[in-house]
């Protein structure tokens, strides 16, 4: 639950203005009522003498203390708000974004895996949407969103997070076609227009990386590549050890 702290005028001063405002206005009308009174001279006489009559002086001053009492509520319900809103934007916590290069190397893996959706789609288009929602994908969204960010805090426009929507358009717009093809048994001609489409999304996206953080990020895709490539060369000759011994075993 989320505590805001309202202006220091309580609920009680707020029922005891309610209260005066109700009084004042119950005079203002009586006192418009009398101003007003279609009834002949006589009677007029005699209601005057029944009961009293407010002097035309108090019933403006009334009417205007009417006027300043609901500007007033007003005003205090306003500044309410502002004191709620202003309360709450304390509470809203933004995600900070971290180093540029952070995101980049990510998101081109996340290009070279759209490279091999499009090749698995050919043959099975619900394999190529679980690609879709795995490997370097599962962060994907919150890595395009935060490159746009650094793109529009550096351009001091909106043209990053509109390239943000952009990609995002095309990315759902080609699931939609796998899904399609998926179900129905159909081609994947419409989802291969999708698919380049989401690349070249993806791609002027990527154009708005400064030069350097570029370069260095793809020299650090590069290094995991060649790590993996010998981690896959020793398992590879472990497994040729394992099955040598295996036969002379045999």
């Amino acid at each position: 639950m989320l505590c805001v702290a309202l202006p220091s005028l309580g609920v009680s001063a707020l029922a005891a203005r309610h209260r005066r405002h109700q009084k004042t206005r119950r005079q203002a009308r009586t006192a418009a009522a009398a101003a007003q009174d279609p009834s002949p001279a006589c009677e007029r006489s005699d209601k005057a003498a029944q009961q009293p009559q407010l002097p035309r002086r108090t019933a403006l001053a009334a009417a205007f203390a009417v006027a300043a009492t609901e500007w007033l509520v007003a005003g205090t319900a306003h500044a309410a708000n502002e004191a709620v809103t202003s309360g709450l934007n304390k509470y809203v916590k933004r995600k900070k974004l971290e180093r540029l290069d952070t995101y980049i190397a990510p998101l081109l893996e996340a290009k070279g895996q759209l490279v091999r959706v499009g090749r698995v789609m050919l043959q099975d288009a619900g394999e190529a949407r679980q690609l879709l929602r795995s490997g370097v994908f599962a962060g994907l969204r919150d890595n395009v969103r935060s490159l746009g960010e650094y793109a529009s805090q550096r351009a001091g426009d909106d043209s990053g997070r509109e390239l943000v929507r952009g990609f995002f358009k095309e990315l759902e717009g080609f699931d939609s076609e796998l899904r399609k093809a998926q179900r129905e048994g159909a081609g994947v001609e419409e989802a291969r227009k999708r698919l380049d489409g989401t690349v070249a999304a993806l791609e002027r996206l990527l154009d708005t990386v400064p030069p350097e953080a570029m370069s260095q990020a793809q020299q650090v895709i590069a290094a995991i590549r060649e790590l993996d490539d010998e981690a896959e060369s020793e398992a590879l000759k472990v497994d040729a050890g394992e099955a040598s011994k295996l036969d002379k075993l045999l």
